[in-house]
């Protein structure tokens, strides 16, 4: 029996009988509900600057920027939708310049007006060359294509946390394995550190903790890293259950800040007090 038969067995029954309850919406209508339930990216936005995310909810900051660059957001779709969705969501390539029979360059105004006549965001080839590298990267781990081999992805799920609407995307939910997140990075060698940050732990124990809530019962969490670089290896951590309940706490203690900084109308900038300047050195 090889590792990925052992691997396979451990969850040889549903964790989730019925994926029906997991809602379909585009990440557009997700996110305008976002004003009425409360989600991972809001949780961290406050986490790191209670200020900043006060003046967004109020429309006075240009809105969080979304995760990573287009590039990212394209090779995840790849990833979770497929290929051919990830093709009929993004216009790739350029125009070919007949003097030269190359590409014209991004920066050039033929490729922008080209661009602009698609209708739908364009990778360029050697964007959309990067896509396909990471994809083969991901399909070259036996694991990870397993995770995602039986599921539902971008199910999003609502319901009460902390005695706060909160909401989860997730990007998949497979009924044996539990939630499944996909990331990418520069160097896997470097990953370890960035995950138990404020990141992507404190993303999946939250999802999982609004999952729970729907379901009655908490499931594994696991995450799928794959490098942006060569040689786009992929890697696959499963996030114990210790890190999982030390940032569910952290989630939390953030929630009920949270709450504290509405009802008393004031959100901390972190140099509310008087400081002493002095010298560096006597």
């Amino acid at each position: 029996m090889n590792f990925l038969s052992i691997w396979s067995g451990r969850h040889d029954r549903h964790l989730v009988e019925d994926l029906g309850f997991l809602v379909q919406e585009t990440e557009e209508e997700y996110r305008a509900k976002s004003t009425d339930y409360l989600d991972s990216e809001q949780l961290g936005d406050f986490r790191k600057d209670a200020f900043l995310f006060h003046k967004r909810q109020r429309g006075l900051a240009p809105p969080r920027p979304k995760y990573g660059d287009e590039v990212d957001r394209a090779a995840l779709m790849c990833i979770l939708r497929g290929r051919d969705h990830y093709r009929a969501h993004y216009a790739l390539g350029a125009p070919v310049d007949p003097r030269t029979g190359e590409p014209y360059s991004r920066y050039s105004i033929e490729f922008q007006q080209w661009a602009a006549a698609q209708e739908k965001p364009v990778l360029t080839p050697e964007q959309a060359d990067v896509i396909d590298h990471i994809d083969f990267g991901f399909r070259a781990h036996d694991i990870a294509r397993g995770l995602l081999s039986e599921g539902v992805a971008h199910g999003v799920v609502r319901t009460r946390y902390c005695g706060v609407p909160c909401q989860a995307r997730l990007d998949w939910l497979n009924p044996r394995q539990g939630i499944v997140a996909i990331v990418t990075c520069d160097r896997l060698t470097y990953v370890e550190p960035q995950l138990r940050q404020n990141g992507p732990a404190h993303r999946l124990a939250l999802e999982r903790s609004v999952l729970a809530g729907v379901i009655g019962k908490n499931v594994p969490v696991h995450l799928i890293v794959v490098e942006k670089r060569e040689p786009h290896r992929c890697g696959v951590w499963m996030l114990s259950e210790r890190l999982l309940r030390r940032v569910e706490k952290e989630n939390a203690k953030g929630i009920a800040q949270l709450m504290t900084c509405h009802r008393l109308g004031r959100w901390p900038t972190g140099y509310e007090a008087v400081r002493t300047l002095a010298p560096t050195s006597l």
